[in-house]
């Protein structure tokens, strides 16, 4: 998976913009309308508190919303905010929704122990924590899903206090030769972001499905210009030891995964395995979609995470007097 991607992108860095089908592709893709209608990327406004970390980052968060609580932790380069879509659907249909914007990113700090998901794992339990959280949907996209799986893994018992269902998007677990891809080609789309139309071309191959459209692209490139440069190479490589494939048997959560039948950077197959290997997990595809698939079908995400999350509060719920949870339930989630 890791070499084809980078030899995908050595070959769109090459003259990409003087390629006759690179010129044809973006002419299509301005034509193609935004499945975002312009929304805003901003997340819905609440309650922000930031946890500190046992290695004294500063976890931002952002609450909104009343209701069974949704908690949502973006990807790589990315923050709260490019969850607005979905947020701001979960919110309207009766929901909290809770952000985590993980270490170094958005309005959060990096800490003495730097990056990696297991450390990022650690983070999202001491939110859950710090933020008095019970009974909640974890949902995860990309990193954000490496995240939460290993958190599942790693501090079992937490998962079973706190989390009543997971959702994993679009994500991995393991990478190989992956790393190296994202540090050149981030690189490359970070320093031409907001200029160069081979960044255009590169972000709508990599990471949008069948039908990308310049805004949802636009939106994209400014996300990653927006991530300093230190957190997206530092986070790129704390991803190289990721790999749990051998433990993901280990999650006893009804878990749902979601991904896009065009992902090219965390492809199908990566996701029916982990799907396959979780022993209570199901698999949506969403077809045509891409690695961005929270934006490109936003809407069928934010279904998707509602039907969990309802099913999931109709499970039980914690019993606050006696600080102990009801542990996970045995069904399936569907």
């Amino acid at each position: 998976m890791g070499r084809s991607l980078v030899a995908m992108g050595a070959a769109l860095a090459v003259g990409a913009t003087g390629a006759g089908v690179a010129t044809l592709a973006l002419r299509k893709w301005k034509t193609n309308p935004d499945p975002l209608a312009g929304r805003p990327m901003v997340f819905p406004q609440g309650d922000v508190r930031r946890i500190t970390t046992d290695d004294a980052a500063e976890i931002n968060t952002i609450t909104a919303g009343e209701g069974p609580t949704v908690v949502l932790v973006h990807g790589l380069t990315s923050s709260a905010h490019d969850w607005a879509p979905v947020a701001d659907s979960l919110v309207s249909l009766g929901f909290t929704v809770v952000a985590v914007e993980q270490r170094g990113h958005g309005n959060s700090t990096t800490g003495t122990e730097g990056f990696g998901i297991p450390r990022q794992a650690a983070d999202l339990a001491q939110v859950l924590v710090g933020l008095d959280l019970w009974d909640t949907t974890l949902v995860g996209h990309s990193m954000g899903a490496m995240a939460a799986m290993t958190m599942a893994i790693e501090h079992p018992l937490m998962a079973h206090e706190r989390v009543r269902a997971m959702c994993l998007i679009s994500t991995l677990a393991d990478v190989d030769g992956l790393t190296e891809f994202l540090i050149e080609r981030l690189g490359f789309l970070q320093r031409f972001a907001r200029f160069d139309d081979r960044a255009r071309l590169l972000a709508g191959l990599i990471a949008f499905g069948d039908k990308p459209s310049i805004a949802m692209i636009d939106r994209s490139l400014a996300s990653v210009d927006a991530c300093p440069d230190e957190v997206r190479i530092g986070a790129t490589n704390g991803l190289a030891s990721h790999d749990v494939r051998s433990r993901l048997g280990e999650i006893d959560l009804p878990t749902q995964v979601i991904c896009g039948t065009k992902d090219r950077m965390t492809p199908l197959r990566a996701n029916r395995y982990i799907a396959a290997s979780i022993p209570q997990a199901e698999l949506v595809e969403i077809d045509g979609a891409g690695h961005q698939v929270i934006w490109e079908r936003a809407d069928e995400v934010t279904r998707l995470i509602a039907k969990l999350a309802g099913a999931a509060d109709r499970t039980g719920s914690h019993d606050a007097d006696t600080g102990t949870g009801s542990g996970p339930t045995s069904s399936s989630a569907s």
